[in-house]
């Protein structure tokens, strides 16, 4: 799938900091093609990791550490309203032998909107943020 790349935010991750937030009480709501995962396990597809994201209220949190060196969050529906997001699915890329259990792996993290028809100002919600570290645990 091409993708056309209409926003990029400039970091997502003062608010990523709460990586260290495990378990959040928003509840997430998988996309169709994304396999169910529950609190225990982190399900990848290749070398993408599947972190769910919730926003509440303005405040995200990632329910799963991540032994990430990039996280990009995409929205690809045409029928997202901002002001009712309550779930985001972050996958993420990495290189496996970058990051050792234990260890910290520094994560980046870009928000990169498909569809054109949303508006990158209504997701102010999500403050800047460029890069954190993250402790792995599986």
């Amino acid at each position: 799938m091409k993708m056309n790349i209409t926003s990029i935010l400039r970091g997502f991750l003062p608010m990523l900091m709460i990586l260290t937030l495990v378990g959040c009480s928003a509840t997430p709501t998988q996309p169709t093609q994304t396999p169910a995962t529950d609190d225990k396990e982190i399900t990848t597809e290749g070398n993408t990791l599947l972190i769910p994201l919730f926003v509440k209220d303005g405040l995200p949190g990632v329910k799963y550490n991540a032994d990430t060196a990039q996280v990009q969050v995409t929205i690809t529906s045409n029928t997202i309203d901002v002001n009712t997001l309550t779930a985001l699915d972050i996958r993420a890329f990495y290189d496996a032998s970058l990051c050792e259990v234990g260890k910290e792996c520094t994560v980046q993290v870009q928000l990169e909107i498909v569809n054109n028809t949303i508006d990158d100002n209504e997701l102010t919600m999500i403050p800047n943020i460029t890069e954190t570290t993250v402790i792995i645990t599986k």
